[in-house]
């Protein structure tokens, strides 16, 4: 690796460029580049914008990672019964399925993920453009737009997918595997293989907002406010060759997890001397989940709620005996949302407080 860093200022503008030349052994050299701009309008108002290039080489458990096999519930699209009349698609029956087709016998689908040896290199572009206002003293705002575009980036297709490309287009019909014989499992599935691969495109973009306050005193002590909020404005993921596009902003779901058009979080500080209180607000706005499954016959949406977490904190600290502090999380005991495509928690344990209001004590010694 080697890399460069040039910065230039002139009065109110500030620009500044950097470059890093990378050459690996297994995927070749490149070059990524990033510029960043800053102008102080006046006083008050201040304009900063960026653009990047990025480079991820797969990682060795991207690559050389063991497989593993799990059951997700999946569609198999060559399952139908044509006995009656027509015959199954050419790329089913190619793949092993009878010519009259068959029904499958199972809803969870072996399914076996790993590394790829084969994998390229992800490559993105980003770029910003934001405002930093102070319109009095002791108050900030923040507002930045935002866009992320990545390239071959790695992930997987999807076990209903794979197998639905197969019977529609004859594509990824090497990823399926099916029983010959005897005739009674003929055409059922014995796995898919579903490992890392250079899937498609991911495109992010959005607006970060923040306000950071200096509030009037209360009872004697120093009272203060930061408050982050993000606006997903998009978030899709294009997969299979362009073939597969989904759109993920204000969703939930099992494979992709949660893409809240809103997040926020606010936290409150109240400090005189040894006492400190802190408040913290966690908001999530509320999603829609789709569950398009083996036991429906259409997508079904679910309205989530939003969600609204509130944490307290009070520590006191010490001349010579540090810092103790009691907290509680979840404080208001907001209950957990039921997400319908959630697999076996019934909720999205990854976003979401499952316990309740949990009491917290912590003893900080520094020496």
């Amino acid at each position: 690796d080697l890399f460069v860093e040039l910065l230039y200022v002139t009065g109110d503008l500030e620009v500044s460029v950097a470059s890093r030349y990378s050459d690996y052994s297994t995927f070749g050299d490149t070059t990524n580049s990033e510029i960043g701009v800053q102008y102080q309008v006046n006083d008050m108002v201040g304009l900063r914008g960026t653009f990047s290039e990025a480079f991820r080489a797969p990682s060795v458990p991207d690559l050389y990672g063991g497989t593993s096999l799990g059951y997700p519930t999946a569609d198999d699209a060559c399952d139908d019964n044509t006995a009656s009349g027509g015959q199954a698609t050419a790329s089913c029956q190619a793949n092993g399925v009878p010519a009259t087709g068959f029904v499958s016998s199972i809803v969870q689908i072996p399914t076996l993920y790993g590394g790829n040896p084969n994998l390229q290199p992800e490559t993105s572009e980003s770029w910003t453009v934001g405002a930093v206002i102070d319109p009095i003293d002791g108050l900030t705002m923040t507002i930045d737009y935002w866009s992320i575009e990545i390239d071959n980036a790695v992930g997987t297709v999807g076990t209903t997918d794979l197998i639905r490309l197969c019977a529609s287009q004859g594509l990824y019909c090497d990823r399926t595997f099916r029983f010959s014989s005897p005739a009674s499992v003929e055409g059922q599935i014995i796995r898919v293989e579903d490992t890392n691969n250079n899937v498609g495109t991911e495109t992010y973009t959005g607006v970060d907002l923040g306000i950071s306050a200096d509030l009037p005193s209360v009872a004697g002590g120093d009272l203060t406010m930061d408050m982050q909020a993000t606006y997903n404005e998009e978030t899709q993921v294009v997969t299979a060759g362009g073939l597969v596009v989904e759109d993920l902003a204000g969703t939930v779901s099992q494979t992709y997890g949660m893409y809240a058009r809103w997040r926020a979080l606010t936290k409150v500080n109240w400090n005189k001397g040894a006492i400190n209180v802190s408040y913290t607000n966690r908001y999530i706005h509320g999603t829609t989940d789709e569950v398009d499954d083996f036991w429906t016959t259409g997508p079904v949406y679910t309205e989530i709620p939003e969600v609204m977490y509130n944490d307290i904190t009070v520590s006191y600290t010490t001349d010579s005996m540090g810092t103790v502090a009691l907290g509680i999380t979840n404080f208001t005991d907001e209950e957990v949302p039921f997400v319908p495509s959630a697999f076996n928690a019934n909720t999205d344990q990854e976003n979401y407080d499952l316990f309740g209001p949990v009491i917290n004590l912590r003893y900080n010694y520094t020496f």
